[in-house]
């Protein structure tokens, strides 16, 4: 019988760990990250401009920031106080164009850093996505005015109430059928309007609390929920979810903004537990950890060039890059980089909505930190030239799917149960 026993239980053991070692093997990526200068500037949205820098808002500071590539940051004032820009996008006339949550404007910002405000009609709008479509006009949400706007690249705005009171809209994105499609947060529906102005409205599931929404690489779109524990969610363009995602308890955090990465996954990120989700076409969903002691806490995600993955660190006040989520293919050695030289002749300037110009000087580089900042497991690359570039946190990403997190540990419960089961037996 020991004989027996000992043998099931070898033979179990090595099913399990057939089973575990069998699943897809995840590279190590790295995350670096790199500091705003302004203090607590609670970044929100990042996107990758047309200049190929990444371009982001700064709601607590009221700033719109730039980061080149290699984490040269250049930060510039909003106009109006208190405007607390949110989210971006890049406009059709080259621009970023941004939604001013308090200070009920749209504005944009030229890749030179020449800030132009348009005053909005509803006061307290609470103006938040906005999306370019494709009409040539950028499409914006309005959470409390209960509508959505569109404006022109000259500033003319157009609004359209929305069917429902306290729909609270908040995403918006252009969908594969050249409709915009919204989220309404408040009304647990997902809305669509034309270019001409004609809205239908689809009803999600009760408390669903649809938030952020774009479209896919499979030319579907996908959402994310904030009622219960969140969902990440595929659908087609009847309104009709193909797939739900429901995300388990014990994150007890929410998907936020949703966007498509270099690997052509869809990726949104968990808030305060330092993990971001992702989701592949075909509906695997998968957790990824960005710190291990959960000190992140990602806002804002976007792809970047050079196949990266760029989200914004609330909790840290830095941006970070995600590296290695696409295999690198072989080229030709690349030529000898320009460095990058700090202007310090550039004149950027506000342009009011009436038209009027005032310049100011240029913003200076972000300056380097007293102290350097550490770096952890993660391999240096050759000194760059000194001082362009700020320092930057290195971690090792360490990638994972739940599916091995529970395989291990069942490995290890009936391991050790059949092992007692044996010593007792014999």
């Amino acid at each position: 019988m020991g004989v027996s026993l000992k043998k099931t239980s070898i033979a179990v053991l090595s099913l399990l760990t057939m089973l575990v070692v069998g699943l897809p093997a995840h590279a190590q990526i790295a995350v670096t990250e790199y500091p705003i200068p302004t203090p607590d500037s609670q970044a929100s949205t990042i996107i990758l401009g047309p200049d190929g820098n990444m371009w982001f808002t700064e709601p607590n500071t009221d700033k719109i920031g730039k980061s080149t590539p290699g984490g040269v940051i250049t930060e510039y004032d909003v106009p109006t106080p208190d405007a607390a820009p949110t989210y971006a996008a890049v406009g059709p006339d080259g621009n970023i164009w941004f939604t001013e949550t308090f200070g009920d404007k749209i504005a944009k910002i030229t890749p030179g850093g020449i800030i132009t405000e348009y005053a909005a009609p509803t006061a307290s709008g609470y103006y938040l996505g906005i999306v370019a479509g494709p009409d040539g006009n950028l499409w914006f949400t309005e959470v409390f005015g209960n509508k959505i706007g569109k404006i022109t690249t000259a500033g003319a705005i157009t609004e359209y109430d929305l069917p429902q009171a306290d729909s609270q809209p908040v995403g918006i994105t252009l969908g594969p059928d050249n409709n915009l499609w919204f989220t309404e947060n408040g009304g647990d529906r997902l809305g669509k309007i034309t270019p001409a102005g004609d809205i239908t409205e689809y009803t999600m599931p009760a408390n669903s609390q649809p938030y952020g929404i774009t479209t896919g690489p499979d030319n579907n779109l996908w959402m994310t929920e904030n009622g219960g524990f969140g969902s990440i969610d595929q659908l087609n363009t009847s309104g009709t979810i193909l797939m739900r995602h429901p995300l388990s308890d014990a994150l007890a955090t929410k998907p936020g903004w949703i966007t498509t990465g270099p690997d052509s996954k869809l990726w949104s990120p968990l808030g305060n537990l330092s993990l971001l989700a992702n989701v592949t076409t075909d509906g695997t969903l998968s957790g990824y950890q960005l710190s291990p002691d959960e000190s992140i806490f990602a806002a804002g995600i976007a792809a970047g060039p050079d196949n990266t993955l760029w989200f914004t660190d609330v909790s840290q006040n830095k941006l970070g890059i995600i590296s290695g989520l696409v295999e690198p293919n072989p080229s030709p050695a690349p030529e000898t980089p320009a460095t990058v030289a700090a202007s310090s002749t550039a004149v950027p300037a506000h342009e009011a909505s009436n038209g009027t110009t005032a310049t100011e000087p240029a913003p200076a580089p972000s300056p380097l930190p007293d102290e350097p900042v550490a770096v952890k497991d993660a391999p240096r690359s050759s000194p760059s030239p000194a001082p362009s570039t700020p320092p930057a946190a290195d971690y090792s990403l360490a990638m994972y799917s739940g599916a091995a997190v529970v395989g291990l540990a069942i490995l290890g419960l009936i391991g050790w149960l059949l092992l007692r089961l044996f010593a007792r037996r014999t």
